[in-house]
């Protein structure tokens, strides 16, 4: 069997592998309150955030307590209390899965030692397994091992906590059009 036809079948296969392993991402909308930050169980005790003031001075701090009324946070070592009103905005750092990194360095691998493959051995089914055989793991486990640490190093910043945000209202609305001339329908989504 032919490096081509051993891509030909395997193709379709890492595509479905890799069209099935995404994840869906969904908008998380901030909380406005704290009681809404509490009852959500977004951030836990210890965790380091950005908190922004109602003067706009930002500081890092970490959690030390979080209730309805009030924020404690810890700041080099004082415990400060904030209330919601003191409180613009609090961020927190959140760390990338290391997954989709390591299964799109496992995919680079695996392309990478068929190439190899295929320019090392033209239509030479023994050379072809001999390379596949001798590169598969090592190409495969570094595109693992660097897939991983480009991920470790990925650090998004997500926004849990916004004061006095306005509501947003998604609305469609529909309305018959009939004339002498024109019969429809009219559509008016607003945001």
């Amino acid at each position: 069997m032919s490096i081509r036809q051993i891509l030909r079948k395997l193709i379709p296969g890492f595509l479905l592998f890799l069209m099935t392993t995404t994840v869906n991402v969904w908008a998380q909308t901030p909380t406005s309150t704290f009681s809404e930050l509490q009852s959500n169980l977004v951030l836990k005790k210890g965790e380091t955030i950005e908190v922004t003031r109602e003067n706009g001075d930002r500081f890092r701090a970490k959690i030390a307590s979080l209730s309805a009324q009030t924020l404690t946070v810890k700041v080099k070592g004082r415990e400060l209390d904030l209330t919601e009103s003191q409180v613009r905005e609090i961020r927190r750092e959140k760390p990338d899965s290391l997954k989709n990194g390591i299964f799109m360095g496992m995919a680079a691998g695996f392309a990478a030692t068929f190439v190899s493959s295929a320019s090392l051995c033209t239509n030479d089914p023994e050379c072809s397994a001999a390379v596949l055989g001798a590169f598969i793991l090592p190409f495969v486990g570094g595109g693992m091992g660097l897939g991983a640490l480009l991920d470790a190093s990925i650090h998004a910043r997500e926004t849990v906590f916004v004061r006095g945000q306005p509501e947003k209202h998604v609305s469609l609305q529909a309305a018959p059009l009939v004339s002498k001339q024109v019969k429809g329908m009219k559509l008016a989504f607003r945001f």
